[in-house]
C-alpha cells in the first residue's frame, strides 16, 4: 500500500507541475507541448524504474540451503549398518576401543554439561577424520567378508551360486556395485552405462590391473574406501 500511495502522489505532483507550464501558454501550441507530452510518458517511466528498483532492494535474494554434515552418533549407527555390524575400533593396550566414541568430544558432539548442541557444519577436521576411519573401516571390512561364508557376506555377495570372494567376471562384479551404490546411498541402478556405475567399475578395474600381489582384495577396498569418503555419504 505504500508504494502505492507513493506512486500516486508522485503521479499528482508531475500532473500539477504540467498543469502549471500549460496554464502559461494556453493558447500557444507549439512543439514544446508535444515534448510535454513525451514528458510525460517520461516521467511515468521513470517513477515506474524507481518504484521498481526500491522493490528489488526491499526483497531479499533467495539463498540456497546450506549443507549439513551427519551427527557424530548418527555415524556411530551408520557405520556397522552398512557394513554389516563393523566399527571403526582400535587396541591402544587396554583393550579395544571405539574411535569414534572416544573422539565425540573433539568432534563437536555434545556433552550436555559444557556443550548442548552440536555444530553440523562440514570442516577439515570432520573431513580428515572420516578419511582415516574409512581406511581402517574398509580394512577390516574386506577381511572380514573375503573368509566369510556368502550368505553371510555384506561387501562382496556371489552372482551366482558357486562363486568365489576373488571372482572378477563382469556380471560379479557390477551385481556387487550396484548393490553397494543401494547399500550406501539408497541409490538403485538399473543400468549398465549408467556414470555412477561406470566410475565405479573403471575404479575397480584400474586397481586390478596395477595391484601387485591382491588385486580383488584391493579393488574392493578401493571400492569401498571411494564410497565411505564420497561426500554424499555424510553431507545432506
Amino acid at each position: 500500500m505504500t508504494i502505492f500511495y507513493h506512486k500516486m502522489i508522485c503521479r499528482l505532483i508531475i500532473l500539477g507541475l504540467l498543469l502549471c507550464c500549460a496554464c502559461d501558454d494556453q493558447n500557444s501550441p507549439s512543439p514544446s507541448s508535444l515534448a510535454t507530452d513525451q514528458g510525460i510518458e517520461q516521467s511515468d517511466m521513470f517513477v515506474h524504474s524507481a518504484l521498481d528498483m526500491s522493490t528489488n532492494i526491499a526483497v531479499e535474494p533467495t539463498s540456497a540451503r546450506q549443507l549439513r554434515r551427519v551427527s557424530v552418533e548418527q555415524l556411530l549407527r551408520m557405520l556397522p549398518q552398512v557394513t554389516g555390524g563393523i566399527r571403526w575400533i582400535e587396541d591402544f593396550g587396554q583393550g579395544p576401543v571405539d574411535i569414534l566414541e572416544l573422539l565425540a568430544p573433539s568432534l563437536g558432539a555434545p556433552d550436555y554439561r559444557g556443550v548442548t548442541h552440536e555444530l553440523l557444519e562440514p570442516n577439515l577436521l570432520m573431513s580428515k577424520f572420516l578419511s582415516d576411519g574409512a581406511q581402517r573401516v574398509c580394512h577390516t571390512w574386506v577381511q572380514q567378508d573375503r573368509s566369510a561364508l556368502g550368505a553371510e557376506r555384506t561387501l562382496v555377495k556371489p552372482y551366482q551360486e558357486g562363486l568365489a570372494w576373488d571372482d572378477r567376471s563382469t556380471a560379479q562384479v557390477r551385481y556387487n556395485l550396484k548393490r553397494l551404490l543401494l547399500r550406501f546411498f539408497a541409490f538403485t541402478v538399473t543400468q549398465d552405462d549408467h556414470p555412477r556405475l561406470q566410475a565405479l567399475e573403471e575404479l575397480f578395474n584400474t586397481v586390478v590391473a596395477t595391484s601387485p600381489t591382491d588385486p580383488s582384495g584391493d579393488a574392493w577396498f578401493a571400492v569401498c574406501l571411494a564410497l565411505m569418503t564420497d561426500p554424499e555419504f555424510t553431507l545432506y
